[in-house]
């Protein structure tokens, strides 16, 4: 067997100095104007949710990290892909939206979107990125993996993270995972009937939620207008190598 679901509380010996730095963030609209995203006022001020810009390894001190990396190799004990990690998106910084052109990471016979990514040679668009959610969402809504998600594709056995910022949350606003009740865990964003609820993994400050690539989830519902009083986070995505396998508990039983 192995882990599928890792839970850490007091990740950050800094959140209040982390939250400061991601609240002085550029952010955008992720779905305006379909996928590309825009920074645009109008789109902004009409959005549930927004994220901030995707930076280059070298230009986050996240990614750039020796030290964030190594607890992430702590935690889990497997070994980062840093070649998926260190990768490039194809992202306007400017406004969000698909940069064109790059034949080396979307599909030249196909139009220049996010979802025509050459995955094999992109990172995940959202790895240590900031996202603050304010709309509410039904139970259920907008279920999904990261195996078939061409902007965060981390596999079956990578991991999916969110380190939670905000103080005093509603608790059940945090991370849900998901069975799909026609033994599909695979489909993609379907209606809320087709999925029954496993667990709800509470909102609590400075808490990482790690779950595999495969696993369907869905976050809770959001809060507040702005990112200094929205549902605020990070989000990870990352691969990783000799992932750890665990011998099952086996306990001798008198007879």
């Amino acid at each position: 067997m192995k882990r599928e679901v890792i839970v850490v509380n007091n990740f950050y010996e800094n959140p209040e100095d982390v939250v400061r730095y991601a609240q002085g963030l550029q952010y955008y609209n992720p779905w305006a104007n379909s996928e590309i995203g825009s920074s645009m006022p109008d789109d902004m001020a009409r959005a549930k949710w927004h994220s901030s810009f995707f930076k280059k390894a070298k230009d986050c001190p996240f990614k750039s990290s020796k030290a964030f990396i190594t607890a992430l190799e702590d935690i889990t004990g497997e070994d980062i892909d840093l070649d998926h990690w260190n990768r490039d998106f194809p992202e306007n910084p400017d406004d969000g939206t698909v940069l064109s052109p790059r034949p080396d990471l979307i599909d030249a016979g196909k139009p220049p979107t996010f979802q025509n990514l050459l995955t094999d040679f992109t990172s995940c668009r959202w790895n240590c990125a900031f996202q603050a959610k304010y709309k509410e969402t039904p139970l259920g809504t907008g279920v999904h993996n990261h195996v078939q998600d061409t902007w965060n594709s981390v596999g079956a056995n990578g991991w999916v993270g969110l380190i939670y910022l905000n103080k005093g949350a509603p608790r059940d606003s945090g991370l849900r995972t998901f069975n799909n009740k026609h033994g599909n865990e695979f489909e993609w964003m379907t209606p809320a009937n087709r999925w029954e609820l496993l667990d709800n993994y509470a909102n609590i400050y400075n808490r990482l939620i790690l779950v595999r690539g495969w696993m369907p989830h869905a976050g809770g519902s959001g809060f507040g207008n702005t990112i200094m009083d929205g549902r605020f986070f990070q989000t990870l995505f990352f691969k990783t190598k000799n992932i750890r396998e665990i011998d099952t508990c086996s306990v001798d039983l008198p007879v």
